[in-house]
């Protein structure tokens, strides 16, 4: 009997300490890469800034790495080698981006800002622009806003001479190559300060907003879910704490950043889109008519496809994706 407890005792040992080798050879779980998202120097992307400073990614359970990119643009090509896996993109621009790489839109933070035609101080109206040369970067978005704001006043297109300028560049183009121009804060608020005129303003156009979005690449999406409805929980939280602190959000912002509280200047005419503004955007408020955000993507859409920007239809269906907002 003893002989026999003994052996039954040294297989359960044995028994044991394999067992124990193989948890302790167990692969551990691999924790999913952070989220890498880009952001620029631009007053509606810093929510990302509160988000990660107040560490409420943490509090959601998801890691989030914020990669500036000093001119937006530069990240596109980032964007579609899969380096990134969100950006805060302007509608047009995203919609482009996404006919190489798909993307897709789970929210909006800003409505696009305060955009104008400003021009020459002989110039007093639209109508006045008939024959005229009027600086826009041309294939985008702002080429759109350009093309309805003359069409308000009963111009065409074709009635006048649209030269490719980039915003931040129309003043010096005065007077010798344009006489009007698409412009955005805070260079409309230069060109008022130098004697030109302010012709147009978004506000105008009630019906056809421009707003910036969260994007992220499709696969990322359809791959981490979870980590895509904690990253929206976490952006409207911290849009909430930059409404209701707004001082200590922008001395946040400057600590972050590096820079002194004065160099961050808010844009007051930007609204920062709440969870609740998005709900607004999404929702189909009357039978047989689109969203807010699909009809403007539509229009952007139509707009692409018109003049060559875009070869195929995308699938606003697709683009659009209001599940992460319920």
């Amino acid at each position: 009997m003893k002989t026999n407890m003994t052996i039954r005792s040294l297989l359960f040992i044995f028994t044991a300490s394999m067992l124990a080798a193989c948890s302790a050879f167990q692969p551990e779980e691999q924790s999913l890469p952070a989220l890498r998202v880009e952001y620029s120097p631009w007053w509606g992307d810093y929510t990302i800034v509160i988000a990660k400073a107040n560490g409420l990614f943490e509090k959601y359970g998801v890691e989030v790495e914020a990669v500036y990119y000093d001119v937006y643009s530069d990240s596109f090509a980032d964007m579609a080698a899969g380096q990134l896996d969100g950006g805060l993109y302007g509608l047009g621009e995203a919609m482009k981006v996404s006919a190489t790489t798909e993307l897709k839109l789970v929210g909006i933070y800003d409505n696009g800002g305060f955009n104008t035609i400003i021009a020459k101080p002989d110039i007093t109206s639209l109508a006045d622009l008939r024959g005229k040369r009027i600086g826009v970067l041309l294939g985008t978005v702002y080429e759109l806003f350009v093309v309805q704001a003359l069409a308000s006043a009963g111009i065409q297109r074709s009635d006048v001479q649209l030269v490719n300028v980039a915003p931040e560049d129309t003043i010096s183009q005065f007077p010798n190559n344009l006489d009007a121009a698409y412009s955005w804060e805070p260079v409309t608020s230069d060109a008022v300060a130098q004697g030109f005129k302010v012709l147009f303003t978004s506000d105008k156009i009630e019906e056809f907003a421009i707003p910036d979005g969260i994007f992220f690449r499709a696969s990322v999406v359809q791959q981490r879910p979870e980590d895509i409805r904690a990253f929206i929980k976490a952006w409207y939280e911290a849009v909430d704490f930059r409404l209701t602190n707004p001082e200590t959000s922008r001395q946040i912002i400057a600590d972050y950043i590096g820079v002194s509280v004065d160099e961050v200047f808010p844009d007051h005419q930007l609204k920062i889109m709440t969870f609740t503004d998005n709900q607004g955007y999404f929702e189909i408020k009357e039978a047989g008519k689109p969203s807010i955000i699909m009809n403007t993507a539509s229009t952007i859409a139509d707009f692409f496809l018109r003049t060559g920007i875009l070869s195929n239809s995308p699938d606003l269906n697709s683009f659009l994706d209001a599940s992460y907002l319920k």
